[in-house]
């Protein structure tokens, strides 16, 4: 972080004079593509934030904009990064759930619990309410 702040001083260092955003806005003739403001304003406050710039510090929108950029792709690294994370669990527990069924399946039939038949008698019929209140 100290070398993203050290560069954005040296990007401040320029003889040329900075362009701000309100600069950037009303410029009638420039073709290039406008500010991406969400970018500018996060990049902005990381600046005022971790950088201890005064609040009325003007940044070079270039800079801004770059460094809006850097911070976009992070969280976007960091939530691809968690996504896979957890795809990788959930692959390990259905790796072990195959292994686990695997195993059963080539036990004998003799190791196998036996299933019994549900009793078809007078219960079999009856509702549950009807159990319920012969057992009461």
């Amino acid at each position: 972080m100290t070398a993203l702040l050290a560069s954005a001083a040296r990007g401040m260092n320029k003889p040329t004079q900075p362009r701000s955003i309100e600069q950037h806005e009303h410029q009638p003739n420039d073709v290039s593509t406008p500010p991406q403001y969400d970018l500018v304003a996060r990049a902005r406050n990381f600046l005022l934030e971790y950088g201890g710039f005064p609040p009325n510090h003007e940044f070079r929108l270039d800079l801004l904009l770059k460094l809006g950029t850097m911070i976009d792709e992070i969280e976007s690294h960091r939530s691809i990064h968690q996504e896979l994370q957890e795809l990788r669990a959930e692959n390990a527990s259905l790796r072990s759930n195959a292994r686990l069924r695997g195993v059963s399946s080539s036990l004998p039939a003799s190791y196998l619990p036996p299933i019994l038949p549900s009793p078809a008698g007078a219960e079999g019929e009856k509702s549950w309410d009807r159990i319920i209140t012969d057992l009461l």
